[in-house]
């Protein structure tokens, strides 16, 4: 029996990142009384890591369609599948996804249904009946703010991956999927 043993352990993360896998390495050199038990604690972080090596990556869809693409929650995202791999795709800025009867693919925001963008949506006008609400911007990451009356309104961003929203119910800043909800944007059909 040796008198050291290394120990190594590697974790691929489910998600590719453009042509890159992310890697995590750990190798350790020990005498071979401990390397047991060290073997099984770095065995549990290894399970560990390979599932929480970034909480933030959602795991991708089923391939629903080997020719057609298909919409995301994400405005400006949609999914095609090739050899059973679904991959996601981002429009480039200020273009996002549309699938019709159509057209589908990436168009630019100002051929959008206003309901989900309006690029041509100007500031509003302050009156008493505005004020301290939040209100719709041409964009999608941010909303104004009436701070008083004949007042020129505030534009406040929206938090980091948060767009703005509002109906009859809410008004805010969600993730996509809650956005799609609340703002009754339907840009595809699956």
């Amino acid at each position: 029996m040796p008198d050291e043993l290394l120990l190594s352990c590697n974790c691929r993360e489910l998600k590719q990142k453009g042509d890159v896998f992310d890697f995590l390495s750990i190798s350790i050199s020990l005498p071979l009384a401990r390397a047991f038990w060290i073997f099984l604690g770095l065995l549990a972080l290894h399970q560990a890591a390979c599932r929480f090596v970034d909480e933030d990556q959602t795991v991708a869809p089923p391939c629903v369609s080997q020719t057609d693409t298909w919409g995301s929650p994400a405005l400006n995202e949609f999914h095609l599948c090739a050899s059973n791999v679904t991959y996601t795709i981002t429009c480039s800025p200020n273009f996002y996804y549309v699938s019709n009867s159509t057209v589908a693919g990436c168009i630019p925001a100002a051929l959008m249904d206003p309901q989900c963008i309006d690029v041509h949506l100007q500031p509003p006008v302050c009156t008493a009946n505005n004020l301290w609400r939040m209100l719709r911007s041409n964009t999608l990451t941010g909303f104004y703010v009436c701070e008083s009356v004949d007042a020129k309104p505030e534009l406040y961003p929206c938090p980091d991956g948060k767009k703005f929203a509002e109906n009859d119910e809410y008004s805010g800043c969600f993730d996509w999927e809650m956005w799609r909800k609340v703002s009754g944007c339907k840009t595809y059909t699956l």
